[in-house]
């Protein structure tokens, strides 16, 4: 944990020391980022780009999930050029468009990296989904976590917009009871609480084992990313929606390495069932399986249900709408009590640190907050 980048998930009061006695000496805003130099209980000892150190509480802040799990496969692609699109159709403003920055230079992996942070509690359950995938020879691939409001926002009004002109996209994202929030939240999404990511899967061919900073750490070195199907309009099997068109994926007969859709496809067509269940009751989905409520999606793959097992195994929960999208609830309640909102961008500065360097501020400071 020493020299992770942190960041504060919501208003973040900062106490003199570790103790459930100790005295709040500030609060810093909602997106402050810091290095964590160490932990203790509940709470985390950090540093702040002023220096300044203090002990912060562990539900309320996000953690770097690369400092923490380097065997990943990192690729915020809303970071680059965002693949939302919905029927295969581009999002004006958004598909292929860099949606916010934050790939900058990692001081405790030594390298480029993305900064994908998500609650503290829940990067323990993607760790164990990664040691779950790596007993499969696979590797989990992080296309988001945390997103911030505004990014979310401005993808809901491009999908809006689209719909009010194209009654095709209108349906997609209206079939068997979903709504436009199931495909992007019109309001304060679990990305925006640091509760949700975006996932799919890769065969790796081989590890190699290296060190950060005297901490040993298998990487993948070759795999191969698990495909994805296009939409098509013509495909015999598919769905109809307005027009005379029937939407659908062009699967092959073994889908073991296959995903349904596009990640990020908006519409019915990415569902991971034929209709919606309660997102945030834990098991409903597996209560709306097992007595008929819903059917698997029309399109799932043996690729996405390796990929829901792992998950799930993991203590996630799936969202019926989206083959790539799991939710920790616990974060989830944790950030709701805590009125997260989302509003702020990770940034482009990297406050990875080193852990002798961080544990050596720890050690000269000492418990106290400077």
């Amino acid at each position: 944990m020493e020299g992770t980048h942190g960041i504060a998930l919501v208003n973040l009061r900062v106490y003199s020391s570790a103790g459930s006695d100790a005295r709040s000496t500030e609060t810093v805003p909602a997106g402050t980022p810091f290095t964590i130099l160490r932990e203790s209980g509940s709470r985390v000892l950090a540093r702040f780009q002023d220096g300044g150190q203090g002990w912060v509480s562990k539900d309320d802040s996000m953690v770097n999930l690369p400092d923490l799990i380097p065997s990943m496969i990192y690729r915020n692609s809303n970071a680059e050029g965002s693949l939302m699109k919905n029927l295969g159709m581009e999002l004006d403003g958004i598909t292929n468009h860099q949606l916010y920055q934050s790939k900058v230079y990692n001081g405790k992996l030594e390298r480029e990296e993305f900064i994908m942070p998500v609650q503290y509690r829940m990067a323990e359950k993607i760790m164990e989904a990664q040691r779950l995938a790596r007993e499969r020879g696979l590797s989990i691939v992080l296309y988001e976590g945390f997103r911030p409001h505004d990014i979310q926002m401005a993808v809901a009004d491009a999908l809006q917009q689209l719909a009010r002109s194209n009654p095709d996209t209108r349906l997609s994202i209206q079939k068997n009871g979903f709504n436009i929030s199931y495909y992007i939240n019109t309001g304060v999404s679990s990305h925006q609480m640091g509760s949700a990511v975006d996932v799919s899967l890769a065969q790796v061919d081989s590890w190699e084992e290296r060190s950060f900073h005297g901490n040993a750490v298998a990487v993948p070195t070759s795999f191969t990313e698990y495909f994805y199907s296009e939409i098509a309009t013509d495909n015999p099997d598919g769905i109809q929606f307005s027009s005379n068109l029937r939407y659908g994926s062009a699967l092959p007969e073994d889908t073991s390495t296959w995903m349904p859709t596009p990640m990020h496809e908006l519409s019915y067509l990415s569902g991971t069932f034929t209709g919606p269940t309660k997102t945030y009751t834990s098991g409903a989905w597996k209560t709306a399986l097992a007595n008929g409520t819903v059917k698997r999606a029309e399109f799932w793959t043996a690729g996405a249900q390796t990929l829901q097992d792992i998950f799930v195994a993991a203590d996630m929960e799936p969202l019926a709408s989206e083959w790539w999208h799991f939710n920790d609830l616990a974060a989830w309640s944790t950030a709701q009590k805590s009125k997260a909102m989302g509003a702020f961008e990770v940034g482009t500065q990297s406050f990875s640190m080193v852990p002798a360097d961080a544990a050596a501020f720890a050690e000269h400071t000492g418990n106290t907050a400077s």
